[in-house]
């Protein structure tokens, strides 16, 4: 079985189809495990990981991408502007490469499944939400994903507004030039609370990532808050 962009499955702890193909049984419907290629949302797979992806006979990608304040930050709006959410930036990137070298390693390019765990179960709704993956993936696994209102559920002016004004409280900095010449240990230790799930996992008010009109043109929450009910 193959789902389509707009099928997927998201989990918490059991796994449940969003959309099913009338007159399929829930073994075919769970053959989405069996796609050809699955790109994992991860910078290391665990042992369970590869269990899986033999016994699926799928070709694994693990990617890596910009995490924290260097894939999320958004400074204010009266500093210079830089690209938004350039974590998910660096996952798209990646999808266009494995859709342009994936064959020479045995993948099939038209079968792509995103798969996710947790922060990677949120990245794979924000892909699946985003213009700018249409036709880079074909299935979506969400395990876990959770409803957390700070990560791309508001507008970016909220993010540079809350966690970009505090960055650069913090960094004593005014502009880009000031952080682009800071050690990156440095920039990393003054910003910590992109870290610190605590500073805004639950705190309202405060927006760690949001939907910036090019890659994210809308809220997530169509996924998510149904997630959140059924939790």
């Amino acid at each position: 079985m193959r789902l389509t962009k707009r099928q997927t499955m998201s989990s918490e702890g059991d796994s449940e189809l969003r959309k099913k193909d009338p007159g399929q049984s829930e073994v075919d419907q769970l053959q989405i495990l069996r796609a050809e290629l699955e790109v994992l949302l991860t910078s290391a797979l665990k042992p369970s990981q590869k269990s899986h992806a033999n016994q699926a006979n799928a070709v694994v990608v693990a990617i890596q991408y910009r995490l924290n304040l260097f894939g999320f930050l958004q400074p204010p709006a009266d500093i210079e502007s830089i690209p938004a959410n350039r974590g998910l930036r660096d996952q798209i990137e990646s999808l266009k490469w494995v859709q342009k070298n994936i064959a020479s390693f045995g993948g099939d390019a038209e079968s792509v499944t995103l798969w996710g765990q947790s922060a990677g179960a949120r990245s794979v709704v924000a892909l699946y939400n985003s213009p700018m993956s249409t036709g880079l993936f074909h299935q979506a696994i969400a395990m876990s994903p959770g409803y957390i209102p700070a990560m791309f559920q508001a507008d970016i002016s909220l993010v540079q507004e809350t966690f970009g004004h505090r960055c650069m409280e913090a960094t004593k900095c005014s502009s880009l030039k000031c952080l682009k010449e800071m050690k990156v240990e440095t920039l990393a230790k003054s910003c910590i609370f992109y870290l610190q799930a605590e500073d805004f996992v639950t705190v309202p008010g405060v927006y760690f990532s949001g939907f910036d009109g090019t890659l994210e043109r809308q809220r997530n929450a169509g996924l998510l808050e149904g997630h959140a009910q059924s939790s």
